[in-house]
């Protein structure tokens, strides 16, 4: 099996429509799967999905080789989901600065991360239902890897904003399971 990489540079090369039908095939599933946790409207992850690889089409001579092709493609994509979020006025942060010393809490919080790693399926309801904005920083912080610092650059944010945003989150997400594990007790 040829590599991604090498199918890259073979497109590269010639343009083939063949060597980009490989690069789709191998990228579309991860890429849309990536598309689909910023929008949960799935027109919408479609339409991020289709702009990325228009996107990579046109782009991929700058492609430098210096980390993965399929890195350098999800970057593309979260850089075209949060552009349309932007656009479309969803992506707006708001902050009551005199809560965030009283909202930032350890990332690393044990009972947080045990609730979240029993509760899968009532994980990704809550994960669905958060409000736009504390869903994009928990996808770029904890799913994407991307620091505090990149976050608050990407969406124009303070470093603060950022992990209050993220704590919110978690919050969020645990009362959520909270409250169903209280109805699943009641019942």
């Amino acid at each position: 099996m040829i590599s991604l990489e090498n199918i890259v540079l073979t497109f590269k090369g010639d343009r083939s429509s063949v060597a980009f039908k490989h690069i789709y095939d191998e990228l579309s599933k991860p890429i849309f799967g990536l598309c689909k946790r910023y929008f949960s409207n799935i027109d919408d992850a479609h339409d991020a999905l289709q702009e990325t690889f228009i996107s990579i089409f046109n782009k991929i001579d700058s492609y430098k080789e210096l980390g993965s092709f399929e890195g350098w493609a999800k970057q593309i994509a979260i850089n075209i989901c949060l552009q349309k979020l932007r656009s479309n006025n969803k992506l707006l942060f708001v902050m009551d600065y005199n809560k965030v010393t009283d909202d930032v809490m350890d990332d690393s919080d044990p009972e947080l991360l045990q609730t979240l790693e029993n509760k899968n399926t009532e994980l990704l309801q809550a994960f669905a239902n958060l409000p736009i904005q504390y869903k994009t920083v928990l996808n770029l912080y904890v799913i994407e890897n991307i620091s505090h610092k990149e976050i608050s650059e990407l969406l124009q944010i303070s470093v603060s904003n950022s992990k209050v945003l993220l704590n919110r989150a978690k919050a969020l997400i645990k009362n959520k399971i909270e409250q169903n594990a209280t109805k699943v007790n009641s019942i």
